[in-house]
């Protein structure tokens, strides 16, 4: 087992189902929906979650562990350049979709989701359909957007490699909730 200061700096946040839980005891935060909140130790060409057995070798909370991986993740994303794409008025849909094995998990940074909200509004609704795919969009929008991301969300879902989540949640700067409204709201 690695000691956590060898590890700290290549933690980084990943969402994950709650299907994982099945295989191993993934330390985690339930976001609703079935959608978790999860830590991972990044590797050169794979990653392995925490558990919560490492998290009490290391002696270290899961807020605590959350909070270096998304410093961590946020400052690889500074360096990285990122791109995010943002469509055109009226309906505003920003997507994160670099394919690094975090774009969904972009969402669990704080100042990430300061910055959406700056574009959309807030508080600003969001999917995760898979792992390399986050798309975020204004909670105002037209009845032809709310159908058009709904199949966006069903259609990235059923294609990915590494499927999240086909329900929607709402944030702003302080936190993320499961929305409960009409798909694509």
């Amino acid at each position: 087992m690695n000691a956590w200061e060898e590890v700290r700096a290549r933690v980084k946040p990943q969402l994950c189902t709650a299907a994982h839980l099945r295989r191993a005891p993934v330390a985690h935060r339930d976001l609703g929906h079935g959608l978790l909140a999860a830590v991972v130790i990044d590797g050169e060409s794979s990653y392995r979650y925490a558990t919560e057995a490492r998290l009490a070798a290391w002696r270290i909370s899961f807020d605590d562990l959350l909070r270096y991986a998304t410093l961590n993740l946020n400052d690889a994303c500074a360096l990285s350049g990122a791109p995010i794409q943002m469509g055109p008025p009226p309906d505003l849909l920003l997507t994160a979709v670099t394919r690094d094995g975090f774009d969904a998990a972009r969402i669990l940074i704080p100042e990430f989701r300061a910055f959406v909200a700056s574009r959309l509004g807030s508080p600003f609704r969001w999917a995760a359909p898979h792992r390399d795919c986050l798309l975020c969009w204004p909670s105002q929008n037209t009845e032809s957007f709310r159908k058009f991301i709904a199949q966006r969300v069903v259609d990235e879902h059923a294609a990915a490699e590494y499927p999240l989540s086909l329900q929607l949640f709402e944030s702003d700067q302080s936190g993320i909730q499961p929305w409960i409204g009409l798909p694509g709201g």
